[in-house]
């Protein structure tokens, strides 16, 4: 690759690096970018944290020796890394951001962490990956829905915040009723996204209506007359006049949350309950496939498991 080559890649990885607004996403493709630039095969990141460097990602393919690269190479790698590091501090913005409305929903219920809804996120995001190689959705696509998702995900019950402590912090089993105000808080989060004007606020929207349907239809909100004026807001001229949403009815993303959250759930300590073995969150998922679960999401999920492990090991619970 010769100087001008090289030139033009680093514009185009700018540019490309400005689009991205999910931290993880955005330091994964710095990697993977600074990588092709160097023909490089591996590489780590660290992030300075104070006046400590806190390793963060690590990329790796079959452990050559990087390629030495001229000396004009030096000022391109310093102006890329400048506008890699602007947006690295835009994505920790939107990321703190994000956290701090996780944090307020946590003041309402405390499996509401940020550990919970990181790993959620990023479970989300392998989930969705391994769905969209299989079905051939276009790698642009997929790179453009991963950064969309992992945010959208973090926040998928968001609306909780407008749930009574009294309901979600009760030690004994919900009633009837207060399990259907619980409910509402799925249509509520989405309705924090109902005027906006981005690809990030439709998918946002799209996950906390959506996350608690279940494949075979018993899931919920569904549709009712409340969720029904909200749907037509958001979705004007469509037919709502079904009440429950079922097989692929309901939206992608929140397919692929449901089965991501349920797996929180299920490897996660709770006052009312210890962690599942992993035998027992295998089959539990498993019997879940074409009934709480799409089988197709289910397949993906299985597909990036290894994976799925070792995210619950970077965004640990603190005991």
């Amino acid at each position: 690759m010769d100087l001008q080559e090289k030139i033009e890649l680093i514009t185009r990885i700018s540019l490309d690096l400005n689009q991205v607004k999910d931290l993880d996403i955005l330091l994964e493709r710095i990697l993977a970018n600074v990588r092709l630039f160097l023909n490089a095969d591996a590489g780590s990141i660290y992030l300075k944290e104070g006046d400590r460097l806190r390793f963060s990602h690590s990329q790796n393919n079959t452990l050559q020796n990087i390629i030495p690269f001229p000396d004009y190479d030096q000022p391109l790698v310093i102006h890329f890394a400048s506008n890699a590091g602007l947006a690295i501090e835009r994505a920790q913005a939107t990321r703190n951001t994000l956290l701090r409305m996780i944090s307020m929903a946590e003041l309402r219920d405390p499996k509401e962490t940020g550990a919970h809804v990181n790993r959620v996120g990023a479970y989300s995001v392998e989930i969705y990956e391994a769905w969209a190689r299989a079905a051939g959705i276009p790698e642009e696509d997929i790179e453009h829905n991963r950064d969309l998702l992992r945010m959208a995900a973090m926040l998928h019950d968001v609306g909780k915040v407008a749930i009574s402590d009294i309901i979600l912090k009760k030690p004994a089993r919900l009633t009837i009723d207060e399990f259907e105000i619980i409910k509402s808080h799925t249509w509520l989060g989405a309705g924090l996204f109902k005027d906006g004007q981005s690809d990030f606020d439709s998918v946002a929207m799209e996950v906390a209506l959506n996350h608690h349907e279940k494949w075979d239809g018993t899931g919920y909100p569904g549709l009712n007359d409340e969720i029904n004026e909200l749907h037509n807001k958001l979705f004007p001229g469509e037919d709502t006049s079904h009440t429950a949403k079922k097989g692929k009815d309901i939206p992608l993303f929140g397919r692929i949350v449901a089965i991501a959250d349920v797996y929180d759930a299920l490897c996660s300590q709770r006052v009312y309950k210890k962690p599942w073995d992993e035998y027992e969150i295998i089959n539990e998922i498993k019997k879940s496939s074409g009934r709480h679960f799409d089988p197709d999401i289910v397949a993906a999920f299985f597909r990036c498991y290894d994976i799925l492990k070792n995210i619950s090991q970077k965004y640990p619970d603190h005991q």
